[in-house]
Protein backbone atom coordinates (compact mmCIF):
# COMPACT_ATOMS: atom_id res chain seq x y z
CA UNK A 1 0.00 0.00 0.00
CA UNK A 2 3.08 2.26 0.60
CA UNK A 3 4.51 1.77 -2.98
CA UNK A 4 1.53 2.00 -4.26
CA UNK A 5 0.80 6.00 -3.02
CA UNK A 6 4.55 6.49 -3.39
CA UNK A 7 3.62 5.88 -7.13
CA UNK A 8 1.06 8.13 -7.49
CA UNK A 9 2.95 10.57 -9.21
CA UNK A 10 4.95 8.05 -11.54
CA UNK A 11 3.77 7.71 -15.19
CA UNK A 12 0.71 5.36 -15.57
CA UNK A 13 2.49 4.46 -18.77
CA UNK A 14 5.81 4.24 -18.75
CA UNK A 15 6.75 2.58 -21.74
CA UNK A 16 4.21 3.91 -23.74
CA UNK A 17 5.43 5.33 -26.88
CA UNK A 18 2.49 8.37 -27.07
CA UNK A 19 4.51 11.32 -24.82
CA UNK A 20 0.56 11.91 -23.61
CA UNK A 21 -0.19 8.42 -22.37
CA UNK A 22 3.40 9.01 -20.62
CA UNK A 23 2.11 12.19 -19.22
CA UNK A 24 -0.53 10.66 -17.11
CA UNK A 25 0.14 9.80 -13.77
CA UNK A 26 -1.22 7.23 -11.69
CA UNK A 27 -3.07 9.77 -9.57
CA UNK A 28 -4.85 10.85 -12.43
CA UNK A 29 -5.73 7.46 -13.38
CA UNK A 30 -6.91 6.57 -9.95
CA UNK A 31 -8.82 9.61 -10.00
CA UNK A 32 -10.81 9.03 -13.57
CA UNK A 33 -11.99 5.62 -11.78
CA UNK A 34 -12.92 6.99 -8.49
CA UNK A 35 -15.10 8.87 -10.50
CA UNK A 36 -16.25 6.43 -12.82
CA UNK A 37 -16.98 3.74 -10.13
CA UNK A 38 -18.35 6.18 -7.20
CA UNK A 39 -20.39 8.74 -8.89
CA UNK A 40 -23.43 7.79 -7.49
CA UNK A 41 -22.08 8.38 -3.95
CA UNK A 42 -23.76 11.46 -2.79
CA UNK A 43 -23.43 13.50 0.47
CA UNK A 44 -26.66 12.27 1.45
CA UNK A 45 -25.32 8.47 0.74
CA UNK A 46 -22.42 10.10 3.09
CA UNK A 47 -24.55 11.57 5.87
CA UNK A 48 -26.99 8.40 6.10
CA UNK A 49 -23.89 6.06 6.59
CA UNK A 50 -22.29 8.51 8.96
CA UNK A 51 -25.46 8.30 11.15
CA UNK A 52 -26.13 4.48 10.84
CA UNK A 53 -22.18 3.79 12.12
CA UNK A 54 -22.21 6.60 14.52
CA UNK A 55 -22.44 4.41 17.46
CA UNK A 56 -20.46 1.62 16.77
CA UNK A 57 -18.05 3.94 16.11
CA UNK A 58 -18.19 5.79 19.43
CA UNK A 59 -18.00 2.53 21.24
CA UNK A 60 -14.76 1.49 19.19
CA UNK A 61 -12.87 4.67 20.34
CA UNK A 62 -14.38 4.64 24.08
CA UNK A 63 -13.40 1.08 24.14
CA UNK A 64 -9.42 1.53 22.64
CA UNK A 65 -9.25 4.42 25.01
CA UNK A 66 -10.59 2.18 28.44
CA UNK A 67 -7.95 -0.97 27.24
CA UNK A 68 -4.91 1.83 26.55
CA UNK A 69 -5.74 3.61 29.94
CA UNK A 70 -5.85 0.05 31.65
CA UNK A 71 -2.86 -0.87 29.72
CA UNK A 72 -0.74 2.30 30.92
CA UNK A 73 -1.65 1.48 34.92
CA UNK A 74 1.61 0.95 36.57
CA UNK A 75 -0.49 -2.08 38.35
CA UNK A 76 -3.23 -3.29 38.49
CA UNK A 77 -3.44 -4.41 42.27
CA UNK A 78 -5.41 -7.79 43.16
CA UNK A 79 -7.74 -6.51 40.18
CA UNK A 80 -7.40 -8.67 36.96
CA UNK A 81 -7.82 -6.83 33.95
CA UNK A 82 -11.72 -7.00 33.35
CA UNK A 83 -12.47 -6.00 36.92
CA UNK A 84 -9.98 -2.93 35.96
CA UNK A 85 -12.10 -1.85 32.81
CA UNK A 86 -15.42 -2.27 34.73
CA UNK A 87 -14.17 0.25 37.24
CA UNK A 88 -12.97 2.73 34.75
CA UNK A 89 -16.43 2.19 33.31
CA UNK A 90 -17.44 3.14 36.67
CA UNK A 91 -15.33 5.93 37.40
CA UNK A 92 -15.97 7.60 33.70
CA UNK A 93 -20.02 7.04 34.09
CA UNK A 94 -19.39 9.18 37.08
CA UNK A 95 -17.21 11.32 35.29
CA UNK A 96 -20.04 12.40 32.87
CA UNK A 97 -22.98 12.45 35.32
CA UNK A 98 -21.23 14.54 37.76
CA UNK A 99 -18.22 16.38 35.96
CA UNK A 100 -15.24 16.83 38.58
CA UNK A 101 -14.72 20.48 39.23
CA UNK A 102 -12.30 22.76 36.46
CA UNK A 103 -9.10 23.04 37.81
CA UNK A 104 -6.02 25.48 36.75
CA UNK A 105 -3.71 23.42 34.32
CA UNK A 106 -0.36 23.28 36.09
CA UNK A 107 2.95 24.68 35.07
CA UNK A 108 4.21 23.24 31.45
CA UNK A 109 7.42 22.01 33.09
CA UNK A 110 5.13 19.38 34.99
CA UNK A 111 4.14 17.92 31.84
CA UNK A 112 7.17 17.16 29.67
CA UNK A 113 9.63 14.49 31.87
CA UNK A 114 13.35 14.44 30.94
CA UNK A 115 13.10 13.88 27.41
CA UNK A 116 11.12 15.87 26.57
CA UNK A 117 8.30 13.73 26.04
CA UNK A 118 4.64 14.79 26.70
CA UNK A 119 2.38 13.11 29.87
CA UNK A 120 -1.31 13.21 30.23
CA UNK A 121 -2.09 15.50 33.27
CA UNK A 122 -3.53 13.26 35.99
CA UNK A 123 -7.38 13.30 36.68
CA UNK A 124 -9.00 14.53 39.80
CA UNK A 125 -12.34 13.95 40.51
CA UNK A 126 -14.17 15.76 43.61
CA UNK A 127 -16.57 14.88 46.29
CA UNK A 128 -19.45 14.72 44.31
CA UNK A 129 -17.91 12.55 41.39
CA UNK A 130 -16.40 10.80 43.86
CA UNK A 131 -19.79 9.80 45.59
CA UNK A 132 -21.10 9.27 42.34
CA UNK A 133 -18.16 6.74 41.53
CA UNK A 134 -19.03 4.13 44.83
CA UNK A 135 -22.46 4.12 44.27
CA UNK A 136 -21.38 3.05 40.81
CA UNK A 137 -19.30 0.30 42.23
CA UNK A 138 -20.87 -0.42 46.14
CA UNK A 139 -24.31 -0.40 47.07
CA UNK A 140 -23.47 0.90 50.24
CA UNK A 141 -22.26 4.17 48.24
CA UNK A 142 -25.67 4.97 47.03
CA UNK A 143 -27.03 8.43 47.97
CA UNK A 144 -30.75 6.40 49.41
CA UNK A 145 -32.68 7.48 51.91
CA UNK A 146 -34.78 4.86 54.16
CA UNK A 147 -37.42 5.48 56.44
CA UNK A 148 -37.29 3.58 59.86
CA UNK A 149 -40.06 3.76 62.30
CA UNK A 150 -41.65 6.89 60.57
CA UNK A 151 -37.88 8.96 60.29
CA UNK A 152 -35.77 9.31 57.83
CA UNK A 153 -32.87 8.28 58.13
CA UNK A 154 -29.64 10.06 56.96
CA UNK A 155 -26.67 8.86 54.47
CA UNK A 156 -24.15 8.24 57.49
CA UNK A 157 -26.52 6.14 59.57
CA UNK A 158 -27.48 4.26 56.45
CA UNK A 159 -23.48 3.47 55.94
CA UNK A 160 -23.05 2.57 59.40
CA UNK A 161 -25.85 0.09 59.10
CA UNK A 162 -24.47 -1.43 55.65
CA UNK A 163 -21.05 -1.51 57.20
CA UNK A 164 -22.41 -3.24 60.41
CA UNK A 165 -24.31 -5.92 57.99
CA UNK A 166 -21.33 -6.12 56.41
CA UNK A 167 -19.17 -7.03 59.45
CA UNK A 168 -21.84 -9.64 60.59
CA UNK A 169 -20.92 -11.58 57.31
CA UNK A 170 -17.53 -12.16 58.25
CA UNK A 171 -16.43 -15.40 60.22
CA UNK A 172 -15.15 -14.69 63.88
CA UNK A 173 -11.02 -14.70 64.18
CA UNK A 174 -10.94 -14.77 67.82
Amino acid sequence: MRDYFASLGDSAHPKSSDPRARAITVFQELLLVSFREFSVITEEIILSERRRFRGEIIHSIESFAKRGAVRNLRTLGRFQKEQAGLVYDALYKAMCIVPPPPTAAPAPTLFTTGEGHEEKPETRVGLRTFRQFLSEIATWGRDEKIVMNGFQVGDYFLLALNLFSFLRTLPATY
